[in-house]
């Protein structure tokens, strides 16, 4: 045996003596599927595919999923039966007489609940020495921060059109592409019914022409023509647009420095001529 296939075997022994938990940030990781690849996650591959990829950091003896269930109504028993956790995050708030689902009072409920779980363990479990983070959101970057200051190595996996650079950058090595994992393919366009992204793209090089210095990602969302958007000419729906464009590769997001407030850059846009979708329009 030669010596780098021995000290491999010995890496691989060591690492399946240690114990790992997982962490799967499900409502993430649903829409995100939804929206790039058009596919609803069939929780028992995803899992499968997760547990399989993340083995070599030692045996996952905690699973948990974060999620509003009432509207993944079938996830909880799949995910049991991969001996993962459904935990509930539930989005509903009454407002009046009305009962209303807002999404982002979920999401953050759910990221806080998540971490709050995480840094549980670094002392009621202190034989687990792997934490495995599913979603590419930037608000679990202090998160990764402080595991790594209790002397955590933390894996990573998220969609590769809405992972937070900064997350992917903390874990180095330990990251993957959940895509990648389950061998799927971007759609050309976001999966936004009613949008026409043809008209979409052509507006935005049309103003790029303009004699504007940049396109701030606010201003620009307000100032494209209802007719584009269909259905999402609210407020709240013309910044999902803007947000699932930048997702999609369509747009580039970026900052410029804002003299009257230094500490704020402004957030810009502008086209991503590279891609394909793009390139077909424009020629």
């Amino acid at each position: 045996m030669g010596i780098a296939k021995h000290n491999i075997e010995q890496y691989n022994a060591s690492m399946a003596k240690q114990e790992a938990a997982l962490f799967l940030d499900y409502e993430n990781i649903h829409i995100g599927m939804e929206r790039t690849f058009g596919a609803t996650p069939d929780v028992n591959i995803l899992v499968d595919s997760i547990k399989k990829h993340f083995s070599q950091y030692g045996d996952i003896i905690i699973g948990k999923a974060y999620g509003d269930w009432e509207q993944f109504p079938g996830v909880p028993p799949a995910l049991q039966k991969e001996q993962v956790e459904p935990v509930y995050i539930g989005a509903k708030r009454i407002l009046g007489q009305e009962a209303t689902s807002r999404m982002g009072v979920a999401k953050n409920a759910a990221d806080i609940q998540l971490a709050l779980d995480a840094q549980e363990l670094i002392y009621t479990k202190r034989s687990i020495k792997n934490y495995i983070l599913i979603s590419g959101d930037y608000d679990f970057v202090p998160l990764v921060i402080r595991l790594h200051g209790h002397s955590k190595k933390v894996c990573v996996s998220g969609i590769s059109r809405s992972t937070n650079k900064e997350l992917k950058g903390l874990v180095g090595e330990d990251f993957v592409y959940l895509d990648e994992l389950l061998g799927l393919k971007p759609l050309e366009t976001p999966n936004v019914p009613t949008v026409d992204w043809t008209a979409f793209v052509k507006y935005i090089a049309y103003r790029e022409k303009g004699t504007m210095k940049f396109l701030g990602r606010s201003f620009l969302a307000q100032q494209v023509p209802p007719e584009i958007l269909g259905n999402y000419n609210s407020h709240e729906g013309r910044m999902m647009v803007v947000g699932e464009a930048i997702s999609a590769g369509i747009l580039e997001l970026y900052t410029v420095d804002n003299p009257q407030k230094p500490a704020f850059p402004t957030s810009a846009i502008k086209l991503r001529k590279n891609n394909n979708f793009v390139k077909s329009i424009l020629g």
